[in-house]
């Protein structure tokens, strides 16, 4: 069987506007220019912190954190439920779920595990993925673990997803 890996944003689901919805609530909180909306999701992918690197260089390593807690807290209580699944997702992952070529695949992204959990499960679609690993995935309650890189994700999706 064939093990598929999807990404989230920009994949399966249209998050541009949550995303940019809560980059310019951090924007407002920390008095920095927003760009115009096609500046800023031509940049979504990586995570927030490389975004505003590249927009604010420059920056205090303590007004870059700051910044991205306000986002992460809009965004992970908020934006998030701006996202959408693309038209036909479901059908695609049915198909996939329904041939005996391929395994349950498993989503990877830099997004948090539980916001991208409730997506999917909002939009009924959560039953079709065996593994959710956002960049926080290794972490528990007392013990925050991220993922350096969506390669270091990957891999450890690729151990998950060959264990016998």
């Amino acid at each position: 069987m064939t093990n598929l890996l999807f990404d989230f944003d920009g994949t399966l689901f249209e998050s541009s506007t949550g995303i940019y919805t809560s980059f310019k609530y951090a924007c407002e909180l920390h008095n920095l220019t927003l760009p115009n909306s096609s500046d800023f999701t031509a940049l979504i992918g990586p995570p927030v912190g490389t975004i505003f690197d590249i927009l604010y260089p420059g920056s205090s390593t303590e007004h870059r954190s700051n910044f991205i807690s306000s986002f992460r807290y809009h965004y992970d209580s908020i934006g998030y439920k701006l996202s959408k699944p693309y038209d036909e997702i479901s059908r695609l992952l049915y198909s996939i779920n329904s041939s005996v070529q391929y395994s349950k695949p498993t989503i990877v992204t830099n997004k948090p595990t539980a916001p991208t959990r409730n997506l999917l499960l909002q939009h009924n679609l959560l039953h079709f993925f065996e593994f959710i690993i956002g960049i926080d995935y290794l972490s528990s309650d007392s013990n925050k673990i991220l993922f350096t890189s969506k390669t270091e994700a990957i891999l450890h999706a690729m151990s998950i997803i060959n264990k016998p």
